[in-house]
């Protein structure tokens, strides 16, 4: 018997943001440093809204088998040269798993997420001149409104999108299935698989791939590349209706 993760405080109504007389550079920068960026966004009418990235993602596998389905779901922004990404995560711990445990795996998490996939692509648009967005990642964690809802487990054990384990066999784990809420396939021999049947199948790759076999070619040295550049900067250019390529941040 699972339980939702303990509610969080509620929260008070936010004082209503400070209006800032003409917008003057002097009064935009004390706002700055006392309320933060999205306050002053607020004060001065300028609140931006995230565009939802949504895909319905298919692995057809073989012996009548059905196929492996779900839907990868994020937000991003555009703000100067950054595209913004952030998957909003429901991790709902276990009877079991206790306050600690849980903070140390969103800990986890964040760490292995941001070092696998922050700053690693860039988005290049066409038809302008010069717009290019590196891509920064976040997770924010949530009760209510994820885009995806996890699962938390007490104990060792492997991982899959809905469900961890406090002990995976490696944090890289954490970053690759977080890499199937981005859109992303597994890129590991699975013999039931159409794409992935054998070693030699197209969707095999043996390149330290985080969503590849980072456990036996070595969990430290996962990487994201270039071809998850790509697939990303497609689903982002259907869904702001805008036409991107994907490289690498050199």
């Amino acid at each position: 018997m699972r339980e939702r993760e303990a509610a969080e405080p509620t929260s008070t109504a936010a004082a209503p943001a400070p209006r800032v007389e003409g917008h003057a550079p002097h009064a935009v920068l004390a706002l700055q440093r006392t309320i933060g960026n999205r306050a002053v966004a607020r004060a001065l009418g300028i609140q931006r809204t995230p565009t939802q990235v949504t895909n319905l993602n298919r692995e057809d596998r073989s012996g009548g088998l059905g196929p492996i389905e779900w839907t990868s779901a994020y937000e991003v922004e555009f703000v100067g040269s950054e595209c913004r990404l952030n998957i909003n995560v429901c991790l709902a711990r276990d009877a079991d798993v206790t306050e600690a445990q849980w903070n140390t795996v969103k800990g986890e998490a964040e760490s292995e997420f941001r070092r696998v996939w922050d700053n690693k692509f860039r988005l290049t648009e066409s038809g302008t001149t010069a717009s290019t967005y590196d891509i920064r990642v976040r997770l924010t964690w949530v009760t209510t409104g994820e885009h995806v809802r996890i699962a938390l487990h007490s104990g060792r054990g492997g991982a899959n999108r809905r469900n961890w384990f406090v002990t995976p066999p490696h944090v890289v784990s954490r970053a690759h299935e977080l890499g199937h809420q981005l859109g992303l396939f597994d890129e590991y021999v699975d013999p039931e698989v159409i794409n992935r049947a054998t070693a030699t199948s197209p969707g095999i790759h043996t390149d330290h791939s985080v969503m590849g076999a980072t456990y036996s070619e070595g969990p430290a040295r996962a990487t994201a590349k270039l071809r998850h550049a790509q697939r990303m900067a497609g689903h982002i250019s259907t869904a702001t209706g805008r036409t991107f390529t994907g490289s690498l941040v050199p």
